[in-house]
């Protein structure tokens, strides 16, 4: 039963920290064009389905995920203790500022340089979501590197990806 709790425990924890930093990404891309005055990034519609299709498949996929090494080896935590905790925000905080700086320098880049703000808003979209699959193989641990991480371990995530990755090459 502790064994189980603790895995249930992390995966919530993965689980949050994965959609907050999604949704930290597109908040700061969104505010980033509003202060600057330039064309919205994303359009609702693009935004709706990369919260549903690449944050809701991942998302059941990493509530599988199996224990992690040495999960009955840890200490106790505090019934108190949040379910985010300082690790988990800082996680969240450098993805989003890491993804923001990337998608947005390129949106910026691309505002710049004249290109069409349909074809702009496609490659932003698809930014976003490929980002999206590429933060969910980050969080799998949030005690070890992605590089020390068993990535395939978990099948359903990796179906899900696939699935997800198909669904947005045929939206666009």
């Amino acid at each position: 039963a502790i064994r189980y709790g603790r895995i249930i425990f992390d995966n919530i924890r993965k689980v949050i920290g994965y959609l907050l930093s999604d949704s930290f990404t597109e908040i700061l891309l969104i505010f980033g064009a509003v202060i600057m005055g330039m064309p919205l990034p994303l359009l609702p519609a693009q935004i709706l389905w990369v919260n549903l299709i690449g944050d809701t498949l991942p998302t059941f996929a990493i509530a599988l995920e199996p224990a992690e090494r040495g999960i009955m080896k840890r200490k106790p935590r505090s019934p108190k203790s949040p379910l985010l905790n300082n690790e988990s925000k800082f996680i969240i905080f450098i993805i989003g500022l890491i993804t923001d700086f990337i998608l947005f320098g390129l949106y910026i880049y691309l505002v710049k340089a004249g290109f069409d703000i349909t074809y702009i808003r496609t490659i932003m979209f698809s930014g976003l979501a490929i980002d999206n699959f590429f933060v969910i193989f980050s969080i799998k641990n949030l005690r070890r590197s992605i590089f020390k991480t068993n990535l395939f371990n978990n099948p359903s995530l990796w179906i899900f990806v696939f699935f997800g990755l198909t669904v947005l090459l045929l939206s666009i």
